[in-house]
C-alpha cells in the first residue's frame, strides 16, 4: 500500500498505526517547500519511513516560488 505523509502528526500517526497493523507500506511525501521546516520534515519522514519499512520513502520535491 501507498500511504501520502505530511510529516504532521496525523500523517506520522497514520503511517505508525498501518505499520503496527501488519500492512506492507510504501510511504510518499510530497515536498512543496513552502515553509522554513520542510527540509526538516522531510528529513524526519524519510528517517522515520525507513526505520519502520526498510524502504527508502518516494519523495517528489516541488518548488513553488
Amino acid at each position: 500500500y501507498i500511504v501520502g505523509v505530511s510529516g504532521g502528526p496525523d500523517s506520522m500517526a497514520l503511517l505508525n498505526m498501518l505499520y503496527e497493523e501488519g500492512y506492507n507500506l510504501v510511504t510518499c511525501l510530497v515536498n512543496y517547500n513552502t515553509r522554513k521546516e520542510s527540509s526538516l520534515e522531510q528529513q524526519m519522514v524519510k528517517k522515520y519511513s525507513y526505520l519502520l519499512t526498510q524502504l527508502p520513502p518516494a519523495i517528489l520535491p516541488l518548488a513553488f516560488h
